[in-house]
């Protein structure tokens, strides 16, 4: 299925549902390691922690209950290429290039836990009378109060939304043989598990700030076998990688689905809550 049939799919099932469809723009850094074992013995870290701009544009799809799946789009951590004359001591004389940018693809399920605030909301409006002539007095409270500020009353909130998925990207040639020796696509993965937790920053139901915490552990073993012939004698060695990664990203939020209004059940009015008589009647102001 195309990826424009699937977000058309899951704005159809938001809007039916009385779910919430989300679009969140990323950026942010990530940190890759890739290891090479040469015959199963010698283990390289050639090029060393790799810095590099992470970016993605995330699409979910939130249940009612903090459950939801989520589609993703962004750069992925690069491949290092490590290049070697000898095929019988491919750890020695080597050199290390990191190839452009990649892209990969990212789904998974997560659970968004309620919001705990991070302070006491404010307390409303008393809206006070006393009568005049005399010296009677009574006290109003009044309930009633523009939506927009009992919104603003609302206090900030965090909330935490761990996921897990799987990641996808096109594989680029694992071994390439040239006049000057061979070159080993290291950290060659096309499938790697996702889990992450983000921290949302919102007010009331909205959320207006994401921070997600990654982690990428490539899947696949990434083998090569390089053969060669040296001395007139045929030599050769097995070259395996692993990749893992750490990212960090922030985003905002985007809603693409308006909220469900709530009915209102009482006409907003004032109405007193407490009397205090001193004197005789008296006339309010």
């Amino acid at each position: 299925m195309k990826p424009a049939a699937i977000i058309c799919a899951l704005l159809f099932c938001a809007t039916a549902g009385h779910s919430q469809l989300v679009l969140i723009p990323e950026a942010g850094l990530e940190k890759t390691n890739t290891f090479i074992t040469a015959n199963g013995q010698e283990t390289l870290d050639p090029a060393g922690t790799l810095n590099q701009l992470r970016a993605a544009l995330r699409l979910q799809y939130q249940f009612r209950k903090g459950h939801g799946v989520y589609l993703a789009l962004g750069t992925s951590p690069s491949v290092t290429q490590y290049s070697f004359p000898s095929a019988s001591t491919p750890a020695s004389n080597f050199k290390t290039e990191t190839s452009d940018i990649k892209y990969q693809i990212q789904g998974g399920y997560q659970f968004a836990f309620k919001p705990f605030s991070l302070g006491a909301p404010a307390a409303p409006r008393t809206e006070q009378r006393s009568s005049s002539g005399s010296s009677c007095s009574k006290t109003y409270k009044s309930h009633c109060g523009s939506k927009s500020a009992s919104a603003r009353r609302q206090p900030m909130n965090v909330r935490l939304v761990p996921s897990v998925g799987m990641a996808f990207r096109p594989a680029e040639s694992g071994m390439a043989v040239s006049s000057t020796g061979y070159s080993y696509a290291a950290g060659n993965w096309t499938t790697a598990v996702v889990p992450a937790l983000a921290m949302e920053l919102g007010r009331g139901k909205r959320s207006f700030a994401r921070l997600n915490i990654s982690y990428t552990r490539g899947l696949n073993s990434q083998s090569e076998t390089v053969q060669g012939v040296e001395n007139s004698k045929p030599v050769s060695s097995v070259l395996e990688s692993s990749s893992s990664s750490w990212g960090i990203t922030l985003g905002v939020p985007f809603q693409l689905t308006k909220a469900r209004k709530a009915v209102k059940t009482k006409s907003c009015e004032s109405y007193r809550i407490k009397v205090k008589k001193t004197c005789g009647s008296g006339t309010l102001n």
